[in-house]
């Protein structure tokens, strides 16, 4: 059998261990009916192992994104395509800090943090990702739009932000041009808030409502022609 001690200092020597168990068979505190002649000991070495402890962690949900993009009324600068120029970086700041100022507020627990996508021209618009703590955290598109307009208007963004223009969508959808307050996907153009795709036009193409004559130049060298043969005929 082995004898386990609490720690390695506590082991005594073998003979010790051999007396000790003499000891008690003799005094009657062990009921064995053991051959003390035959109680050796051997000092051996255990190694502790320890069970890895059952973690009490609930399982971590995987973080849930949405883009968001808005026009702010700010001169555009070529210095707003490069990431690496300090104008870039000191925009960037400004947003991230005033995004994230609105969305903490309508959502404490729940959001995260922003990234910015990019800037581009007109005035600048700002292509963004919001991030959430979770998926299941994240909000629809309308709820995403109102809570940066309530932000606006309520003071807790300062942002100069044309809030006709905010609009919110899946990460996955691709770029998005915000021509006056409407989303339009490449291939289209939007005029007076209407979004219609660019189509051929015709040059024959009228504006009145009723019949037309077209007139080419034979039509018009010989009908006088024809004229003066009816007349010959009357």
């Amino acid at each position: 059998m082995t004898l386990i001690f609490n720690k390695e200092s506590a082991v005594p020597t073998e003979s010790r261990v051999v007396q000790v168990l003499k000891d008690a068979v003799d005094d009657l505190m062990t009921f064995l009916d053991v051959d003390t002649t035959t109680i050796a000991a051997v000092t051996t070495t255990v190694t502790e192992t320890t069970k890895p402890s059952e973690s009490t962690e609930p399982s971590i949900e995987n973080e849930g994104t949405i883009a968001l993009r808005f026009t702010m009324r700010r001169t555009f600068t070529e210095d707003y395509l490069d990431p690496s120029s300090t104008p870039y970086q000191e925009l960037a700041a400004n947003v991230t800090t005033e995004v994230n100022n609105g969305f903490k507020h309508s959502f404490p627990g729940k959001y995260s943090k922003n990234t910015i996508n990019s800037f581009s021209k007109g005035s600048v618009i700002v292509d963004m990702t919001l991030i959430f703590n979770k998926e299941s955290a994240v909000p629809t598109e309308s709820r995403t739009v109102q809570v940066l307009k309530d932000a606006i208007k309520d003071l807790i963004t300062f942002l100069d932000v044309d809030t006709t223009t905010i609009v919110a969508g899946p990460t996955s959808v691709g770029p998005t041009t915000i021509t006056s307050g409407q989303a339009t996907t490449a291939g289209t153009t939007s005029t007076q808030g209407q979004s219609t795709t660019a189509g051929p036009t015709s040059s024959d193409a009228t504006t009145s409502g009723g019949p037309t004559l077209k007139m080419t130049i034979r039509t018009a060298v010989c009908l006088p022609i024809f004229f003066m043969f009816i007349k010959g005929l009357l």
